[in-house]
Order: structure tokens, then C-alpha cells, then sequence
């Protein structure tokens, strides 16, 4: 499994409130729709909370594969979702991964994918 963790900074004319309501709202009408996605979480920082990241949220999306994830970002879709991020993001910063869950706690997460042998 291919894992994209996007770290984004916002538009700066944007409040994080804005920010927010625009990449949950509207750009997930697009995101959500790429072809061979297979999970998708948006993090967004929390407002009054001291953080010394330059970033304002970060994204993790999942695909089966490396070659699933650039057909999907091929796709009409995939670009237009692509092109949508200019309305709320000034940079994005991506990282392919390959994801080792070393912790996995639904209750917490809410996810229900199975952690290595051994992991909790």
C-alpha cells in the first residue's frame, strides 16, 4: 500500500477557519472521487494551539499502489482535484510513503486497518 502525506500551508488571505471550511467542504467534493483512493484523512491544525510547523493541516491518502496512485492523479478527476488546491492552499508539500503502523487503537483512530505482528 502507497501512502501520500501532503503538508499544506495555507492561503494567507485565508483564516484557518476558511481554510478549513474550504479544504473539508468543497475540495473534498473532488479529492474524494480519484480514482483507486482508498483512504483519505485531512488533519487541520487547531486554532490557539502553539505548534512551530510552518504547515496548516496535512492530508494522508491511500492507494494499493504507487502505479494506482499516478493513474488516479492521471484522471480527469485526479487533475481537477489537483487544480483545486489553489483556492486554499498557498504550498503543498508532498512525502511518498510506505506506512508501518506501529500503534493501532480504533477507538482512538478510528481506522480499521491491521497493525504489523506484534504491534498494539
Amino acid at each position: 500500500m502507497m501512502k501520500l502525506i501532503a503538508l499544506v500551508v495555507k492561503k494567507p488571505d485565508l483564516t484557518l477557519e476558511r481554510f478549513q471550511h474550504y479544504w473539508l467542504g468543497t475540495h473534498t467534493l473532488f479529492s474524494t472521487r480519484i480514482a483507486g483512493l482508498r483512504g483519505y484523512r485531512i488533519n487541520i491544525a487547531i486554532a490557539g494551539e502553539p505548534h512551530t510547523a510552518p504547515y496548516h493541516g496535512s492530508a494522508e491518502l491511500w492507494w494499493d499502489s504507487p502505479e494506482a496512485f499516478r493513474s488516479g492523479n492521471a484522471s480527469a478527476q485526479g487533475v481537477i482535484a489537483g487544480d483545486d488546491t489553489r483556492h486554499f492552499a498557498e504550498r503543498v508539500t508532498f512525502i511518498y510513503t510506505e506506512e508501518h503502523i506501529v500503534v493501532n487503537d480504533p477507538s482512538i483512530t478510528g481506522s480499521s486497518m491491521t497493525a504489523p505482528d506484534g504491534a498494539t
